[in-house]
């Protein structure tokens, strides 16, 4: 039975390190978080964010624009955004109204500002091995291994999914550390080949039960951490079968309660780590 890798205790105890470093600081770092949408699920999962930031005494400001925005009035707002010496970090919320060009918005997100690494700039910093604030999840899915102690130098990851926010990023991430990435993806055929090779399993291509256990070597002890964030019958599954899984990997992150929470913790200490560079 698969250890349960808890993203839960692993964001309270980033929490716990931002509320220690935030009570010297005079002014509170502040996170802007751009909408544009009606998207329900989007709103309330904002809502979570400032909730946690308040919860560590910094400040997160909902800037609703509405799903009818139009682009100028769009990236209008990020330019102002850009230029206030009050915020500190600033995210776009995905999913956008349709229309919206969101790259062009990005790329107007200053660098130091990127807490969530969506500017261009920042993952071509990121791909060089630059400093550079890395896509939240993305973190989040090292600060998990880190967290449990598992190992990455010279062994073999396999990330499944290759979007620029998770997939692509994650690797070079674990290509910091030293691992043996192969990236797979919805070209790759016959997938389990390569799962099956992998000491560290990333599943992050958002399709409810992808992963089954026919894509796991029960005697590799696979660690497998499901970035999936999908929604069946109402209720939110990643993308593994997870009870599946669990009886023959090494070790699991569920969802919800994995990747999620610690995603949500690492906006709020870059923001912090982007005050400071800011003062």
């Amino acid at each position: 039975m698969a250890e349960i890798l808890d993203g839960r205790k692993v964001a309270e105890r980033i929490k716990a390190g931002l509320e220690e470093r935030l009570s010297g600081l005079q002014t509170s770092p502040k996170l802007a978080i751009v909408l544009a949408t009606d998207n329900q699920s989007t709103l309330a999962y904002v809502r979570m964010i400032r909730k946690t930031a308040e919860g560590t005494g910094m400040e997160a400001d909902i800037i609703d624009l509405g799903p009818n925005t139009d682009q100028n009035a769009f990236t209008d707002k990020i330019k102002a955004l850009a230029e206030d010496s009050e915020v500190n970090g600033i995210i776009i919320q995905t999913p956008v109204a349709d229309g919206l060009e969101i790259d062009e918005a990005r790329s107007l997100i200053p660098p130091g500002k990127d807490v969530d690494g969506a500017n261009q700039l920042s993952a071509g910093r990121l791909a060089s091995g630059l400093p550079a604030f890395a896509p939240a999840t993305a973190q989040a899915v090292m600060e998990i291994l880190e967290n449990y102690d598992i190992p990455l130098s010279g062994r073999h990851a396999v990330v499944i999914g290759r979007s620029r926010v998770i997939g692509k990023p994650v690797s070079q991430l674990l290509l910091s550390k030293d691992a043996t990435v192969t990236v797979c993806h919805s070209r790759t055929v016959d997938i389990s080949l390569f799962t099956r090779q992998a000491d560290i399993l990333v599943a992050a291509a958002g399709k409810t039960g992808l992963v089954t256990k026919e894509h796991i070597n029960p005697v590799k002890n696979t660690v497998v951490i499901d970035v999936g964030t999908n929604f069946k019958d109402g209720k939110m599954t990643g993308d593994t079968d997870f009870e599946g899984v669990r009886d023959l990997a090494g070790a699991i992150t569920p969802v919800p309660g994995g990747v999620g929470p610690v995603t949500n913790a690492i906006l709020l200490r870059n923001t912090l780590e982007a005050y400071l560079k800011q003062k």
